[in-house]
C-alpha cells in the first residue's frame, strides 16, 4: 500500500511522517529535485517523471510505503511556477496506476504559521507565492478526489497537534487497508 503525504512547504510533512513511522515502521521515501541540478526544464521534466514511475511501481508492494510528496507536487508547482510539464503523462500513465492503491493525505496550515515556522530556519514564503500553491492544492485535490476518486484525508496542522494528526493517518491507513 501506498500512503503519498502533501502539501505547501513547512505545513509538517516530515514532522508527521517521522510520528507515523514511530509506530509502523513503513519504508520512507522522499524524492527530491531540485533545479539547480539539471540544464533546462525538459531535464528536471524527466526526472519527476522517473520519480513518478518509481512511485507507481511500489504500488504493487504488499508492504506500506509512505512517500514525501509525489505526482501531486508536480502538478501543483509546474502550474504555480509556469513550467513547462507533461501533463498527459501524470493523466495517463500515473494517475491510472495509484488510483485503487493510494491513500493521499494532504496537510495544510495557515499562511501566518508557515511564515512563523520559517522564521526559525531564516526562510520567509512570500504570502501570496504561498496562497498560489495552497490553491493549486486545492484544486489538485479537489480534482483528484471527484474526478479520478482517490481516497484523500485532508488535516489542518494549525488546528491539530502532532499526535491528533498521526492517530488520524492511522486510523485513514487502517480504514483504506480494510477496504481495498
Amino acid at each position: 500500500m501506498l500512503a503519498i503525504i502533501e502539501g505547501n512547504e513547512s505545513s509538517g510533512k516530515s514532522t508527521v511522517i517521522r510520528e507515523i513511522n514511530k509506530t509502523l515502521n513503513a519504508t520512507v521515501l522522499k524524492i527530491k529535485i531540485k533545479k539547480e541540478w539539471f540544464l533546462n526544464n525538459r531535464d528536471i521534466e524527466l526526472a519527476c517523471e522517473v520519480g513518478n514511475d518509481l512511485i507507481s511501481q511500489l504500488t504493487k508492494s504488499n508492504e506500506l510505503i509512505i512517500c514525501d510528496r509525489g505526482f501531486i507536487s508536480s502538478l501543483v508547482y509546474a502550474k504555480v511556477y509556469k513550467r513547462k510539464y507533461n501533463f498527459n503523462y501524470i493523466y495517463k500513465e500515473i494517475i491510472p496506476k495509484l488510483k485503487d492503491s493510494c491513500l493521499i493525505v494532504y496537510l495544510y496550515t495557515d499562511s501566518i504559521n508557515i511564515n512563523l515556522k520559517r522564521k526559525k530556519r531564516d526562510k520567509f514564503i512570500e504570502p501570496k507565492k504561498y496562497n498560489e500553491i495552497q490553491e493549486g492544492y486545492n484544486e489538485v485535490m479537489n480534482m483528484l478526489e471527484h474526478k479520478y476518486y482517490f481516497t484523500i484525508l485532508r488535516l489542518n496542522t494549525s488546528k491539530l497537534n502532532l499526535s491528533e494528526c498521526r492517530d488520524s493517518i492511522l486510523k485513514a491507513l487502517a480504514n483504506f487497508d480494510n477496504n481495498r
